[in-house]
């Protein structure tokens, strides 16, 4: 096969190759057993405006950004703490080339949408978290977002945050 010939082929071989994926990931095993999910919900005693004030002022203490939404708080932070991200092997996107490399999280993510609402006579607070990595593939300079594991922390922060 001639050169020019087999330079068609490999150009080919790439175009066809960009529906598969860009990035390979895979985590690096932790070794660690899978803890039970954290409470996703608490009462307290204060009455709806109070627990939604109380809540705001005690997340932007601990460094979130806080925008009230109907019915509770949407709620932000770059805080590493409450999650744990995996460390990642990516390689080329190029077929024939076998670089490869681990890489961290270099931004991390934490939302949070916290709906406030009576229970009777109290106030419940439920919440739905969601945790993300930002990556950077060095290797083909491919920035890819990647879900993290809660460490619980949120949850301890947000069922404390109150008076029973």
């Amino acid at each position: 096969m001639s050169i020019l010939a087999r330079g068609r082929l490999l150009t080919l071989a790439s175009i066809l190759g960009l529906g598969a994926s860009l990035v390979a990931c895979q985590p690096a095993p932790s070794g660690l057993p899978s803890a039970p999910p954290p409470a996703r919900q608490t009462t307290s005693s204060l009455d709806l405006e109070a627990a939604r004030a109380t809540l705001a002022e005690r997340l932007i203490a601990e460094g979130f950004t806080v925008e009230r939404a109907v019915g509770g708080l949407h709620v932000r932070t770059t805080d590493p703490r409450f999650m744990r991200c995996p460390v990642l092997q990516v390689r080329s996107r190029d077929r024939e080339s076998s670089q490869r490399r681990l890489v961290r999280p270099d931004r991390t993510v934490t939302t949070a949408d916290i709906r406030i609402e009576e229970a009777g006579p109290r106030t419940r607070v439920s919440w739905q978290p969601t945790f993300t990595g930002s990556y950077l593939n060095r290797v083909d300079n491919i920035r890819f977002e990647q879900p993290c594991e809660d460490t619980g922390a949120l949850a301890q922060l947000l069922s404390t945050a109150l008076p029973d």
